[in-house]
């Protein structure tokens, strides 16, 4: 259609170029309609791909935030478990600390109680009292100790195993957020990671901590049977070497008198 408006105007006669010249700028608007539609079609598009991208750069933000929240929690709990283990260390040492005790003021009575007059009646009841004495730590220990330190390392095995369960899921929902996209979020995973290694590395301390309870109670069972061999044994010869010395003082008071 322009080139046959170029043709007319060609052909026209001087006194119409007024006429010409306002249909060629109307010809030339025309044109640029067109192009202007195209330009704001195209800047509509680009504000578009702007806007979802920023709301998925604050989708992940919003995601970190929540993996970082996680991550604090984690680190709390991790401290809590640490202070358990140092307080069951700490009793038992402490119950170990009594025993010992226990075991010098027993040892300190029997000698006293050998020496004297009254042997066999200070020994039968040294027999006695370290029966009892032995019964009563036995009951202490597994009251106060096997059983508490039993029910605490259960507990922490089920938060050490809740722990574990977490991180993996955080793990997973981590790993959708694709971080090789964003260095923060990468750094988070790491972390995460890192966290999950230092649970299972914690739990199997805390099942290592019960096997070494068993064996301290396995061992302290034999230190008793131990002492009460002993203490029989002692008790025993005391008891000859009694028995002797009251024949030799009946024997030394019969020359005596014969004298």
């Amino acid at each position: 259609m322009r080139r046959i408006f170029m043709f007319l105007f060609e052909k026209l006669p001087k006194e119409s170029e007024k006429v010409a010249d306002q249909q060629l700028e109307w010809l030339r608007s025309q044109d640029e309609e067109p192009r202007q539609a195209s330009g704001s079609q195209l800047e509509l598009q680009k504000q578009s791909s702007e806007e979802e991208t920023e709301a998925k750069v604050k989708q992940m933000q919003s995601q970190l935030e929540s993996i970082s929240e996680v991550i604090s929690q984690l680190e709390g709990q991790e401290k809590e478990v640490s202070a358990a283990l140092q307080q069951i260390s700490g009793d038992i040492e402490k119950k170990k600390a009594q025993r010992l005790e226990l075991e010098s003021q027993n040892e300190l009575e029997h000698k006293a109680l050998a020496l004297l007059p009254n042997a066999d009646e200070n020994i039968l009841k040294l027999q006695a009292k370290n029966r009892r004495c032995c019964s009563e730590t036995g009951q202490l220990i597994d009251a106060n100790e096997t059983q508490q330190k039993l029910e605490e390392i259960k507990a922490i095995k089920d938060k050490m195993r809740e722990i574990s369960e977490q991180a993996r899921t955080k793990e997973e929902m981590h790993k959708q957020l694709d971080a090789k996209k964003d260095e923060a979020v990468r750094r988070a995973y790491k972390y995460l990671a890192s966290v999950h290694e230092n649970s299972n590395q914690l739990l199997q301390a805390v099942e290592e901590t019960g096997s070494i309870t068993r064996e301290m109670r396995d061992l302290e069972d034999q230190i008793e049977q131990e002492s009460q061999k002993k203490v029989t044994a002692n008790l025993e010869r005391i008891t000859a070497d009694y028995k002797q010395m009251k024949q030799e003082n009946a024997s030394l008071l019969a020359q005596l008198k014969g004298q």
